[in-house]
């Protein structure tokens, strides 16, 4: 992508992410812990299918659009393929709501299938913007869509019947955002039959893909059952609103920094260019860590204020002892899959993610049995470290050879120095309510750069200094 498209897709994606944080604070607020894990395992149960399914497709569809996309044909074939699949796992659904007995969780199964297929619907329209060449498009309808969830959410959690209201919500955004960017394809895949001459290529691509997306999928959403299983769903509830808070907003700050250093990255390694590897790898390990850092102390620092606010008074006592563990787990799913997992891409051996996914998975199920029935949401938090912990490890080790990720040692202690100084500052202006807390979070703002800037981190003056002398002239 051009700068401009590139610094449009940030801004779009950090958008979308707000929104889609507003959202899960008016679900969580008018559904409570025991509401919102009903509604949170429909979106697990759709979460691990758009892994499974979903994902390998849209992925294939970037390999091959050269060959057929350019009319839209592939993309209509997709879609025929995603509604066989679909119907299959509907009857599925139904058979599961009428004959198994845990009366507590109707819905959920056929919540999650219909979210499974709006989602693949809404993410094959994005692939599609995205490889022709529309990132205006690609990066929009993110925005349209949670602009969309938020609406509706505003108005179905008034209704009798909330969670299903809630679930119904989240399928009319995806597929109106859908509409909105693709309705053209849509009209053509419904007079389209399936061609496996056109499929074949795409899906002896895909197939390969399924495990690794899949254990993906199931490593990052089974928590929420295992938590649900073992501690009941007020715990699961809990757990799963602090941490679709807190982990989506530490790993999108690590995926920004990535964005911005991973093609110079590419470009590099290709050219057996190992005196700018080292270069790059040094320097966006240093920018990830300057992101991430300061977020995540500032998250720790006024969580116990925030939390309740965004969640609501039914989630304030608990959130403020889930909130340090749930922010290191964030932090390392962040450093795994924005920095630690590269070397692998850039040695071409994805496959080898399958096992720090599968160690990851392995750690998460093993500890959640161990901790989870005794310290309920809790052992749960610690459970999600001690999975972090194991995948960033796994990953570490598996790309040892690929790109040397270091950095130097003053920079680090310069960012501890920082992150020090806001926490100081967090707790000095620590005051009651709205105000006090916005003046908490400028206050901790404030220290950070205070000392980045005094010790020039990375830069950070000289670059300041020539912003000022940019709007001089």
């Amino acid at each position: 992508m051009h700068v401009r498209s590139s610094i449009y897709y940030i801004i779009s994606r950090v958008g979308a992410g707000a929104l889609s944080l507003v959202a899960i604070s008016l679900f969580a607020r008018a559904l409570g812990p025991s509401g919102y894990a009903h509604l949170n395992l429909a979106v697990s149960i759709g979460g691990v299918l758009v892994g499974a399914v979903s994902s390998p497709l849209c992925q294939g569809f970037g390999r091959f659009f050269g060959a057929e996309g350019a009319k839209g044909v592939l993309h209509a074939q997709l879609v025929r393929v995603l509604g066989h699949v679909l119907v299959a796992l509907l009857g599925i659904a139904l058979l599961a709501e009428l004959f198994l007995p845990q009366h507590d969780l109707a819905g959920v199964f056929l919540g999650g299938v219909l979210l499974f297929g709006a989602q693949g619907v809404f993410d094959l329209s994005s692939q599609n913007s995205n490889v022709s060449q529309r990132p205006s498009d690609y990066a929009t309808q993110a925005v349209v869509k949670g602009g969309l969830l938020v609406v509706l959410a505003l108005f179905v959690t008034r209704l009798p019947h909330p969670v299903y209201a809630s679930l119904a919500a989240m399928v009319v955004s995806f597929l109106s955002a859908a509409a909105i960017f693709s309705w053209r394809h849509w009209l053509c895949a419904l007079r389209t039959r399936l061609d496996m001459q056109v499929l074949r290529p795409l899906l002896r691509f895909a197939l390969p893909v399924v495990g690794v997306a899949g254990l993906a999928a199931l490593q990052q959403w089974s928590d929420r059952w295992l938590v649900a299983g073992l501690a009941g769903r007020t715990q699961a509830g809990l757990y799963a609103a602090t941490a679709d808070i807190l982990v989506p907003v530490l790993m999108l700050i690590a995926s920004t920094s990535y964005l911005t250093w991973y093609p110079r990255l590419v470009l590099a390694w290709d050219a057996d260019d190992k005196a700018a590897v080292r270069g790059i790898a040094s320097r966006h390990l240093s920018q990830t860590l300057f992101l991430l850092a300061p977020a995540g102390v500032g998250l720790v620092a006024v969580g116990p204020e925030l939390l309740p606010l965004v969640l609501g008074p039914r989630f304030a006592a608990s959130t403020a002892s889930l909130l340090p563990w749930l922010v290191l787990a964030g932090a390392f799913a962040g450093l795994r899959s924005s920095v630690l997992d590269v070397s692998l891409y850039v040695l071409h051996r994805t496959h080898l993610l399958l096992i720090p996914y599968g160690g990851m998975l392995a750690s998460m199920v093993a500890a959640n049995v161990m901790l989870t029935p005794r310290f309920g949401a809790q052992g749960a938090a610690w459970s999600a470290v001690i999975s972090g912990a194991v995948g960033a490890l796994l990953s570490a080790w598996l790309g040892r050879t690929g790109v040397p990720w270091r950095m130097s040692l003053a920079t680090l202690l310069q960012i501890v120095l920082a992150c020090v100084a806001e926490l100081v500052a967090v707790k000095v202006a620590s005051r009651d309510g709205v105000t006090g807390l916005m003046g908490q979070c400028v206050a901790g703002a404030l220290a950070y750069l205070a000392v980045v800037l005094t010790c020039n981190t990375m830069g950070a003056r000289m670059l300041v200094m020539r912003v000022f002398a940019r709007m001089r002239v």
